[in-house]
């Protein structure tokens, strides 16, 4: 499970044709860093993915922008106007439908504000202001860098910086003075009624008298963001949830709406308060936070898949345990909404979910809702069941099991109380992986009270076949090389088989199938047992799941893909030697009965389709359709289910495409 904090680095780049058959559940995630509305146009930034925009309110959307970290947002009549960490400023004339690069073309823009004269864009290097929409821009002369924040009043300038603290000017920007708040971030400004408002790394503050002096307003924490509607005014908080306060700033109180780091809170017209978070998407009221609905913009990320009767679950990273009724085309929050949900298991009649911040959840309803167990560690890396009675936790002060469906629990000393970051259970025997740096591969042939080491470390991910065939996926090579391993006889020697140039992320068995989701590469499955193995996804994914004939692969920000499995294809990859060109050989025998050898070869990795056509040209079997290693391969065609005649097989690449016919006599 530590692959949590690898996956913060990493940049999911969309691609076409090898992702064909994958499909996306729910919209562009990301953390929803700001947030513009105008009638029912919502749009919607995000870190890494880019911006997106919604024309109903949140409940549909549309990727506008890809891939940049879309830092601000701002509406001014019919133009809108994005902010990027590195892309400079985008415009749009049409809401968002098409995009123009606008002249503003510095690194950081942070923040976008409209005054009803002037745009001003508070960036890495320094503020700039614009009185003809963004056609020419004026830079500010400002004493320091880094502006993250920024508000007007008339002619009262706030400026907060991202550790310099916050400036004031009097003279609508001409000259500065740097506050009594001459340190720290200064996430979020606004004037409310003349009195000016500060969400700080180190809480909230209140101003008199247009910035000069600060009162601390007794609001403690982090804040990134400010917002008034009417006579009330809204503070979303990193570690605190949303508060509210109608009087004017003076004393605030939390709501019912608690989701971790809030980046965003944003009132449109119609009095709708928006509320954008790092890992919990986009919500939306109408009734002031008496009730929520989530906007689509969920599934951030990703950490954990489970599944129930007929539903699936999907364990996100600070916002809980959604469900789907429907193999994923559409997901539900369940009652636990807040938390990082690591790992999802169940037996016969309990579905169990393990958090990093609160122990360990149970649910009787498909996982629809939630109670808290009485496990006393609060951070659990890990669940296994062995057999349908015992449960097993890995957590962060060693291992937990209970034997009475989580009502009470007991600690196995077996291995002290050192980190267990991934557990799993294969008959009588239990494997565990513990300890940061080293993530050394443990076996116990006991229920836990004694280890043996297996001689495997850097282990990122185990998976259990059946009571004899275990896997272990090493993701650096140390003492052992990096790449997949097996064992059949209970952890006491492992094999490799294959995957050895890859970073595997995580592994999973199913059916006949190996998958392996890998860091740089996408995933990769193999149904001989890992002899030979196929790419068909190059994205990122951070765990993997099958429920109900798909593939599911959770992203570090891109929410939840899916495709159908592979059919069980049988291609075989007949020696290691790498062909100097491509071929197609005649099959054989030829003419055969019921079945028949067909043999290719392919000089570079590429992506390649296999199928079978009968003599009208109509396709009748798609043997192979995703990517491939070079390598020379053959598939036996059996034709048991087919009429005599004369078929066509068909070999496609990106730079290659050959037939051949072959003729079925029975």
């Amino acid at each position: 499970m530590k692959k949590r904090i690898l996956v913060i680095f990493l940049l999911f780049l969309l691609s076409t044709y090898s992702n064909a058959q994958w499909q996306q559940l729910g919209p562009y995630g990301g953390g929803i860093t700001c947030i513009a509305v105008t009638g029912t146009q919502v749009f919607a930034g995000t870190a890494n993915v880019g911006l997106s925009y919604s024309s109903n309110n949140g409940q549909s959307w549309t990727l506008s922008i890809s891939n940049p970290n879309v830092l601000s947002v701002c509406i001014s009549g019919n133009y809108v106007f994005a902010g990027t960490n590195s892309n400079g400023l985008y415009y749009s004339s049409n809401m968002g439908v098409s995009w123009n690069q606008n002249s503003l073309q510095v690194e950081g823009i942070n923040t976008i504000v409209d005054n009803g004269t002037f745009i001003f864009a508070g960036t890495a290097n320094g503020l700039f202001e614009t009185s003809d929409r963004g056609q020419n821009w004026i830079l500010i002369p400002f004493p320091a860098a880094n502006i993250i924040s920024f508000a007007t009043n008339g002619n009262n300038y706030m400026a907060g910086t991202n550790g310099s603290g916050l400036y004031f000017s009097t003279n609508s920007g001409n000259s500065w003075t740097i506050s009594s708040l001459g340190a720290g971030s200064i996430m979020s400004l606004i004037f409310y009624e003349g009195v000016g408002f500060a969400g700080t790394n180190s809480g909230v503050f209140r101003s008199t008298n247009g910035g000069q002096n600060w009162i601390y307003a007794d609001l403690p924490g982090i804040h990134y963001s400010l917002a008034v509607s009417g006579s009330t005014m809204f503070d979303g908080s990193r570690y605190f949830g949303l508060y509210i306060s109608t009087n004017n700033g003076i004393n605030w109180s939390p709501t019912s709406f608690y989701v971790e780091d809030i980046k965003k809170v944003f009132i449109a017209n119609d009095a709708s308060l928006y509320i954008g978070t790092q890992f919990g998407g986009l919500y939306r009221t109408t009734d002031n936070t008496n009730s929520w609905t989530q906007s689509g913009m969920y599934f951030s990320d990703v950490e954990s898949y489970g599944e129930n009767g007929t539903n699936l679950l999907a364990g996100m990273h600070g916002s809980g345990v959604f469900y789907s009724s429907d193999d994923g085309l559409s997901w539900t929050q369940s009652s636990m909404f807040n938390h990082e949900v690591t790992s999802i298991i169940n037996d016969d009649v309990m579905t169990y979910a393990s958090t990093f911040d609160e122990g360990v959840y149970k649910s009787s309803n498909n996982g629809i809702s939630w109670s808290k167990t009485s496990l006393p560690v609060l951070e659990i890396w890990s669940l296994s069941m062995k057999g349908n009675t015992e449960i097993f936790a890995g957590t962060a002060s060693g291992i937990y099991y209970s034997t009475d469906r989580a009502l009470t629990w007991n600690f196995s000393s077996g291995l002290g109380s050192t980190d267990v970051f991934n557990i799993a259970a294969a008959g009588s025997h239990l494997y565990a992986v513990t300890d940061w740096n080293s993530s050394s591969l443990y076996v116990s042939n006991d229920a836990g009270t004694t280890w043996v080491p297996t001689g495997l470390s850097k282990v990122s991910s185990i998976t259990v076949k059946d009571s004899m065939n275990v896997y272990a996926a090493v993701s650096v090579t140390t003492g052992t090389p990096r790449g997949l391993y097996q064992t059949t006889d209970n952890g006491q020697n492992w094999i490799p088989i294959g995957l050895n140039d890859q970073f595997i992320e995580t592994v999973i068995s199913s059916g006949p199938f190996l998958f392996a989701g890998t860091m740089y590469k996408g995933v990769f499955y193999s149904s001989d047992n890992g002899q030979s193995w196929s790419q068909f996804y190059e994205n990122f994914a951070k765990t993997l799941f099958v429920h109900d004939n798909y593939l599911y692969a959770g992203t570090g920000n891109h929410s939840t893909w899916r495709r159908p499995l592979p059919p069980i294809i049988g291609i075989k990859k007949t020696n290691n030697n790498i062909p100097f060109s491509f071929n197609l050989s005649q099959n054989y025998p030829n003419p055969f009965n019921p079945s028949t050898i067909i043999t290719y070869q392919i000089p570079v990795n590429t992506n390649v389709k296999l199928s079978i056509y009968d003599i009208t040209g109509k396709e009748v079997s798609t043997i192979f359709n995703g990517k491939q290693a070079a390598g020379i391969y053959q598939y036996t065609w059996d034709g048991t289910k087919y009429s005599s005649g004369v078929y066509i097989f068909k070999l496609e690449t990106e730079n290659y495409s050959a037939s051949k016919k072959m003729v079925l006599l029975k």
